[in-house]
């Protein structure tokens, strides 16, 4: 039967039909793909039935309920968002001046036969307007000017330029090359403009852009020519490698150029990564790209932008904003993701963190810390009251002494405010007086911004108004030593200050190791549930005593009958919620964390950012000597060993 069937296949359908049809599809269809394939891969707008479909830009990729416009009821001002709408890229470094110098050009007038043609582009309408054209003009002489300058450090801070340049990929180059500082300056620019320009920057009326027009954002977006049709005209140039002339009218795109100064704060490293930032429309980020990629600028990421400004010296969003929303979101995200980590490696790998004395490794409890010394600085004003004894401007190491064992019960204490970050600059200027500013290794002070020690009433005066504040400072490092993430920022002793004295290899203090309480308690808890008549036989009288031995565990771990529910939920190496007291956990007390730490190429030595408790920052300064003030402790969540570090606060 099957053979039988296989001979009924031919039969049913008639052999003349398939050979009529064929050949009459053959030359026409068979033959064109075939040839298409060899000449080029991709299909043509030409030779496709249906038009391309049409990518989704802008705030087509938005969700449907993210807001993108704001208005005010009481001023009327409304607020676009125009983050899908325009792209922006950061030149950073001395040499993005001569590579956006060698990028751009500004663009070419239309002929007369353009203008006297009416014209779907934004370009050739443009050219008709003559106050237009002579804005246009302004601006390409300022652009002009701005090339024969050696450095952005040269200009005013904030400078914005607006302009239209013609299409760069018209003038990329065959292969890579490196973009190189001009240093003869042109005959053409007047010397008195170019003066002009240092002093006081670009005028008023050359900030104007057309990138704010929706229209002609939109205009240059759909005309955009493409890159396979730029390089098929690229092949019928007479000369290979030459120019496309003339420009085409696509070929205009208006963009803003805005001046980063770079740092401005502190006493040293001025204008340390200044360059420009270049605003583009959206659907023309590629074409800017490839030029900028070809004339030696080497991309970074959200790594390299955080590094960038750790050697800075400057505060970077959201890692040093932890009073803002975005700031405690990030927090909680890395917390998520550095116990993730700690929790992959087996428990014999791991650092033991409750040896080392760390109570939160993988984030900083800013609210506790400021409750903790706002609650110190209370109890240090209640002991003046009662012994009726005014107090000095320099504390005594006894005192330190009882400051770090002292041990406040903060669960029980409701927290009055919310920490915030000291950004009023009256007062920096006057806290970073009182620390007595020095240079990145410390090495030599700065007579700028030297202000005495306060008195008593001023100081108290600060603290009524800053009891919940934390301050951002940098720390540098006296001697050897690379600062990491979340590291402890504590007070030292004055057998501490005394090693720089001395001028030993000694570069700090060392941690005593703690004791692991969670570890024989889950011995304990091991070993009862094999023998249950030894566990119950336990008396009420041995469990205190070993209650009182454990002064620091928190009080889920002290209970008995919390602590098979404490035990269940235990990570290896960390403290569980609560948190103990963190400021006098330790030997020395906690000032504050770091938020970022690493080697620092710029000032040639380890160097970390990160928030100091301001209460406890001016009790430390008072009691230092006036050659020691503003050192302090440093010492890593994976270390035993303190390394003495200065604080420099920059406005």
């Amino acid at each position: 039967m099957p053979f039988n069937l296989h001979l009924n296949v031919p039969v049913v359908t008639p052999a003349e039909v398939t050979p009529t049809t064929e050949p009459e599809l053959k030359p026409e269809k068979a033959p064109k793909p075939a040839q298409s394939h060899r000449t080029k891969r991709k299909r043509s707008c030409k030779d496709a039935c249906e038009p391309p479909a049409k990518k989704i830009l802008g705030d087509g990729t938005r969700s449907h309920s993210t807001p993108v416009t704001w208005r005010s009821s009481s001023t009327g001002i409304v607020i676009n968002d125009l983050t899908m709408e325009i792209v922006r890229y950061r030149l950073i470094g001395p040499q993005s001046h001569t590579v956006l110098a060698e990028t751009l050009e500004a663009a070419t007038d239309c002929n007369a036969l353009d203008k006297s043609q009416p014209s779907p582009l934004w370009w050739p309408e443009h050219c008709k307007d003559e106050s237009k054209m002579n804005l246009h003009k302004q601006q390409a002489d300022i652009f002009n000017i701005l090339k024969d300058i050696y450095s952005t450090g040269e200009l005013p801070a904030g400078t914005v330029l607006g302009l239209a340049v013609d299409d760069p990929r018209l003038t990329l180059p065959s292969k890579k090359v490196k973009a190189l500082p001009c240093v003869k300056q042109t005959e053409e620019v007047d010397e008195e403009k170019r003066r002009e320009l240092m002093l006081r920057g670009v005028p008023k009326n050359c900030c104007q852009s057309f990138l704010w027009e929706q229209s002609v954002r939109d205009n240059v977006t759909d005309n955009k020519i493409s890159e396979q049709e730029l390089n098929r005209m690229r092949s019928e140039v007479l000369v290979p490698g030459s120019r496309l002339s003339p420009t085409l009218l696509q070929g205009r795109v208006p963009v803003l150029l805005v001046h980063q100064p770079g740092k401005q704060v502190g006493h040293e490293m001025s204008s340390w990564g200044a360059g420009w930032d270049l605003l583009l429309p959206k659907g023309w980020g590629m074409a800017f790209w490839v030029p900028l990629v070809y004339r030696g600028v080497r991309v970074g990421g959200l790594n390299m932008s955080l590094k960038h400004s750790q050697n800075k010296g400057t505060p970077h969003f959201p890692h040093d904003y932890p009073d803002c929303p975005a700031g405690v979101r990030f927090q909680e995200e890395q917390e998520t993701e550095l116990l993730d980590n700690f929790k992959r490696r087996p428990p014999a790998k791991r650092t033991n963190y409750v040896k080392h004395g760390c109570l939160a490794p993988f984030c900083c409890p800013w609210q506790q810390l400021a409750e903790e010394w706002e609650l110190i600085t209370m109890e240090e004003r209640e002991e003046r009251k009662s012994e009726s004894q005014t107090e000095t401007t320099t504390h005594t190491d006894t005192v330190m002494e009882q400051e770090m064992t002292s041990q406040p019960n903060i669960g029980e204490t409701k927290p009055q405010s919310f920490f915030t970050v000291l950004r009023n600059r009256k007062s920096l200027k006057l806290l970073s007086g009182w620390c007595r500013p020095t240079t990145s290794k410390g090495q030599r002070f700065c007579r700028i911004g030297q202000v005495p020690l306060p008195d008593s009433s001023a100081v108290r005066l600060f603290l009524t108004e800053h009891r919940m504040s934390v301050v951002w400072v940098r720390l540098s490092l006296l001697s050897k030593g690379k600062p990491e993430l979340h590291a402890m920022v504590c007070v030292p002793l004055t057998e501490d200050l005394k090693l720089l004295s001395n001028k030993s290899d000694c570069s700090g203090p060392q941690e005593p190791l703690h004791k692991n309480h969670f570890k024989t308690r889950a011995k304990h808890k091991k070993k009862g549930s094999n023998k249950t008549a030894a566990a119950s036989s336990l008396s009420p009288e041995k469990t205190e005593a070993e209650g009182s031995a454990e002064p620091n565990l928190p009080v889920a771990a002290k209970d008995p009958k919390s602590s098979s529910e404490s035990s269940t939920g235990l990570i290896f190496g960390l403290w569980p919620d609560p948190l103990p007291s963190v400021t006098s956990h330790c030997s020395r007390v906690t000032l504050g964390w770091v938020t970022q730490g690493d080697f620092s190429l710029s000032a040639g030595c380890g160097e970390a950012l990160g928030f100091v408790s301001v209460a406890g920052l001016l009790s430390t300064i008072l009691s230092q000597p006036t050659e020691y003030r503003g050192i302090v402790l440093l010492r890593n969540p994976t270390s035993l060993h303190y390394r003495l570090a200065k604080i420099n606060i920059e406005v």
